[in-house]
């Protein structure tokens, strides 16, 4: 069941990384609604962001399932914003592949817009 209500939220926290890749990055460690995403795909080839709802303890590039997955074409630099955020309720790491589920390093640049320590 959607989460219909948040508590604890005061400031939308922004996280910038000028070269995700395919080592696990933890964002934050809570409870997160993401507002948005932008990803800088600078390279020649399609890479995609994975993003993972587990404590980086849980998460091992390439085993592990995403919870979502942006692909990102050749060059390219879209810009994700949810209306309605999206709940991750245990916290919010991040990698970049060359494959949907893969593990290999697709280095990207990647700014996202969060709430965390929501209840």
């Amino acid at each position: 069941m959607a989460k219909t209500s948040w508590t604890g939220i005061s400031v939308l926290d922004s996280y910038y990384n000028g070269s995700v890749g395919a080592t696990k990055i933890v964002v934050t460690a809570a409870p997160t609604l993401i507002q948005s995403i932008s990803v800088l795909n600078a390279t020649s080839a399609e890479a995609y962001l994975q993003i993972f709802d587990l404590a980086t303890g849980g998460v091992t590039v390439g085993t592990t399932a995403p919870s979502m997955v942006f692909g990102v074409g050749a060059e390219g630099n879209p810009h994700f914003l949810f209306p309605k955020p999206i709940y991750f309720k245990t916290g919010l790491v991040i990698a970049s592949t060359t494959a949907r589920a893969g593990d290999s390093a697709a280095a990207q640049e990647v700014t996202i817009t969060y709430a965390s320590g929501v209840a």
